[in-house]
């Protein structure tokens, strides 16, 4: 059975897929792609979501648009030129829009606060039928016998602890600054939102690798408001010898986990000094005043994860229902595996859902079961587990 999977999470590092492709989701941590000319054996340019730097005003709603304006024709592309079997092309964009918009939408759902701007009340609508118009782009180059699953993994409701401030940090703006570039320098900048965490790579030149750390550690513990308030509380460890004290589990894990470095630097921003200050008081840099939106942005979230999600099927043996039914997020892959003329593995979780299904088709088609240990096993090309992608996986939530 050939598989495409077109921005799919947590499938970084890419397999290799015996006739189909793998292009990694956001949680990503390169643009590598299995196999390495996917795009270009579709024709088309690269593309895949990218989740960085988001924190830009209106950055939000123009990588949404992009993404329901790219993926489309691209995926039509890729399930064309690779002729898979079964295929899998995820939508971000709904969620990156409720997470910041519910209150701009719902506000009667929250306590009074500040005025929101109406030209984004619809801004969830408007979403919404831009998944339409893409879903839509696709169907109509499938096959009439082709089925077609569309599956939120949850839905939105209001946050029911009220508005939450996140911050992101313009690290290109602060770096430069003090005259700093990653590349040159040889230093990473592992994170920069809510928090910025820089690796400093190793090297032969001790003194010069310590003058980079600190010259991070100076550039960002310097940074205070009008009235010397620090902006930063800054930790520097060189290794996990040096994790002993006050640090978050999170940020101790990365040190542990992740290939030797000269040393780490962990900045923990002040909230209440940003609240404050931003967006346009002064902040005090190496560089001199600078105006606080110019190094960082505040988004507000509002929308939360409800476990009620959606789901909608049709086409090929689908049977057509008026009626709304229920379905766990289990049942999702047996029903995948009998949609694709497979036996269905007896350890999953989830059951077939066959009230979904026509009777008749069924019956010339009675589901078949194999014992996981009968089934054929291929190299999944796994690599060792990445610290980093550990800790982006879990500030979402997606790993305990």
């Amino acid at each position: 059975v050939r598989v495409g999977l077109y921005d799919y999470l947590i499938t970084w590092p890419p397999r290799m897929l015996p006739g189909g492709f793998v292009i990694p989701g956001w949680t990503r941590l390169d643009g590598a792609v299995t196999p390495p000319d996917a795009f270009a054996r579709a024709g088309v340019t690269p593309y895949a979501y990218e989740a960085e730097r988001l924190a830009l005003p209106g950055s939000a709603v123009s990588n949404a648009w992009r993404e329901l304006a790219e993926k489309p024709r691209r995926w039509n592309r890729l399930q064309a030129a690779f002729g898979v079997d079964v295929g899998a092309v995820v939508f971000y964009s709904f969620d990156l829009i409720s997470h910041r918009y519910w209150r701009a939408v719902y506000p009667e759902q929250f306590p009074a606060g500040p005025p929101v701007d109406p030209r984004l009340k619809g801004v969830l609508r408007e979403t919404a039928l831009e998944v339409d118009r893409a879903v839509g782009e696709i169907v109509e180059a499938l096959g009439p016998e082709t089925a077609v699953l569309i599956a939120s993994d949850h839905g939105f409701r209001a946050r029911p602890d009220g508005v939450r401030h996140k911050w992101a940090f313009h690290v290109r703006r602060w770096l430069a600054l003090a005259g700093l570039v990653p590349d040159r320098d040889r230093f990473q900048v592992v994170n920069d939102w809510q928090q910025m965490i820089v690796r400093v790579e190793p090297g032969p030149d001790r003194a010069e690798r310590e003058r980079v750390l600190g010259r991070l550690r100076d550039l960002l513990a310097s940074a205070r408001d009008a009235g010397g308030a620090p902006l930063f509380r800054v930790d520097v460890v060189h290794g996990p010898g040096e994790l002993d004290r006050d640090l978050p589990k999170p940020f101790v894990e990365l040190v542990e986990r992740s290939a030797p470095a000269h040393g780490w630097l962990l900045a923990r921003p002040d909230e209440l000094l940003l609240e404050r200050v931003c967006p346009d008081g002064a902040l005090i840099t190496p560089g001199g005043p600078v105006r606080c939106g110019e190094l960082a942005h505040v988004e507000e979230f509002s929308g939360a994860h409800d476990p009620t999600a959606v789901f909608l099927a049709a086409g090929g043996p689908i049977r057509h229902r008026t009626e709304r039914g229920r379905i766990h997020v289990l049942d999702l892959a047996p029903l995948m595996v009998y949609l694709a003329g497979q036996p269905i593995p007896n350890d999953l979780e989830g059951r077939l859902p066959s009230w979904l299904l026509d009777p008749g088709y069924l019956h010339r088609h009675p589901p078949e079961k194999i014992a996981v240990r009968d089934a054929i096993r291929r190299g999944t090309g796994k690599a060792a587990e990445d610290p980093e992608l550990v800790r982006r996986l879990r500030s979402l939530g997606y790993v305990n």
